[in-house]
């Protein structure tokens, strides 16, 4: 991974963010000390932390009688749901 300095990107935006979309990975670095690095949309990080995961999960939850409607809907395929 080629790394810019973080004048460069400021200075030089465009150019960089061409560089990007020509499928280049770039690590910004600030009083040459790494920052961040810098992907095409298409290429960023799918993972997520356990803790962001739980909470994602937990905040998508059905409504609690769901489960007691499917039980009544299909008595004898809840189990595999």
């Amino acid at each position: 991974m080629k790394r810019v300095p973080q004048r460069e990107l400021r200075n030089q935006v465009s150019a960089v963010l061409r560089r990007l979309m020509a499928g280049e990975r770039l690590r910004i670095t600030v009083a040459g000390r790494d920052a961040a690095d810098l992907v095409t949309i298409d290429e960023r990080a799918v993972w997520t932390s356990g803790r962001r995961a739980r909470a994602l999960i937990a905040s998508a939850q059905a409504d609690p009688g769901l489960a007691f409607e499917l039980a009544a809907a299909f008595p004898d395929v809840t189990e595999e749901i």
